[in-house]
């Protein structure tokens, strides 16, 4: 989640306790940690100084990213080590930009990590939405799934040129009923499989999740699992049966 991601909400506990929230541009290290950059007389960075609990909230802005789900992480602010800190500012640099305004980079500004203790997520794929806490150390041991880079592509391209596959994909592989099927979309793919969303003729959509044979290894063997469904799902339909090759005939001018 948070690796297709580059903002959120930060919410700091103020000195009468209440909770303060306010966008927060990040970026993670190579644990997965978020990074932020903190103005020096903000109202969150007092509080920081003050109470180094906080959460921020994160739900990618954008379709299709933005079906994926949404996400709490809740930990604390601590100081880089001087070793990685410009390492970790450029690569802030490079993903927001020097920023205008109020967002505009400073010299007096601070970095700080935001070290994950739990998570609180909520899918918003598939016919139910079930929220869940992740633990500290589940979240640092778990890796970014290898299509996050290129799923919206994925997602472009079979909404715009295969609709009627996506259409087979819900009446062959998940049993929805072909009579009531009007429209389908793709949410979003990983390296496990897909989410399609199926509009019915009743004006309702029901999503379903469909699994890939085995884990694709990049945007290539996506397509390519993606186009095999494709093939099989149209031969099914049309109870497609291929004639068999004819048996090889001998030479009879072969000398025994």
């Amino acid at each position: 989640m948070l690796a297709i991601a580059s903002f959120g909400t930060l919410c700091t506990v103020c000195e009468d306790s209440w909770p303060l929230g306010t966008k927060m541009n990040f970026v993670l290290d190579d644990a997965g940690q978020p990074i932020l950059r903190l103005r020096k007389e903000a109202l969150h960075t007092e509080n920081l100084n003050r109470d180094t609990r906080c959460s921020l909230f994160v739900q990618p802005a954008a379709e299709p990213c933005s079906n994926v789900g949404r996400c709490t992480v809740i930990g604390t602010i601590n100081d880089l080590d001087a070793s990685e800190e410009e390492t970790l500012m450029q690569k802030y640099l490079q993903v927001h930009g020097p920023g205008v305004g109020v967002d505009q980079i400073r010299s007096d500004d601070r970095y700080r990590r935001l070290t994950v203790e739990r998570v609180f997520y909520v899918g918003t794929l598939g016919s139910t939405s079930d929220a869940e806490v992740i633990s500290g150390e589940e979240y640092t041991n778990a890796s970014p799934d290898i299509l996050r880079s290129c799923a919206p592509d994925l997602v472009s391209y079979m909404d715009t040129e295969c609709e009627e596959d996506l259409m087979r994909f819900c009446t062959l592989f998940a049993g929805l009923p072909a009579t009531e099927i009007v429209g389908a979309s793709l949410l979003w793919v990983d390296r496990q499989g897909f989410d399609v969303r199926a509009k019915l003729s009743s004006g309702e959509v029901t999503d379903v999740r469909l699994p890939f044979t085995k884990s694709v290894t990049g945007e290539r063997d996506a397509r390519s699992a993606l186009n095999l469904m494709a093939q099989v799902a149209w031969e099914l339909e049309r109870n497609y049966q291929p004639t068999p090759p004819s048996p090889a005939v001998e030479n009879e001018g072969a000398s025994s």
